[in-house]
């Protein structure tokens, strides 16, 4: 799944599976959603970051209780963001997200034998929104 369309989604995700007790901090191309017609409005349920942006400071800052990547971007896949997670020791829960993934069984197992302490899951689009035929 392109940030693109990952953006999209993001937009379907804000103000429904979301609540003001809960933050979702969304890891993608930040400059790209920017760039495109994929405008997203700040929230505060919602953030956005780059791989870069995922610090300390920035898990201080927002506080998510939830972050959300592609499971493959341009840059950087689901396993990056984990052991980024991981070496932050953050205590939420990290859900990648794919559109179509052949066997999400096998990219589960990966992150979770090198993660086995992170909350990891996959959450496929047509799951998640419905497919848009």
């Amino acid at each position: 799944m392109d940030d693109f369309a990952f953006s999209s989604h993001l937009r379907r995700l804000d103000g429904i599976s979301t609540t003001r007790e809960t933050c979702v901090l969304a890891i993608g191309d930040v400059a790209l959603w920017r760039d495109t017609k994929a405008r997203l409005e700040r929230s505060d349920e919602i953030r956005m970051a780059d791989l870069a942006e995922l610090t300390a400071a920035t898990l201080a800052e927002v506080n998510p209780d939830l972050i959300l990547s592609p499971v493959v971007a341009a840059r950087f896949d689901c396993l990056d963001v984990a052991s980024r997670l991981v070496a932050l020791d953050f205590q939420g829960s990290y859900r990648a997200i794919a559109r179509n993934l052949p066997d999400p069984k096998l990219v589960l197992a990966e992150v979770r034998a090198n993660h086995p302490d992170l909350d990891f899951d996959i959450m496929l689009l047509p799951q998640l929104v419905g497919r848009s035929n």
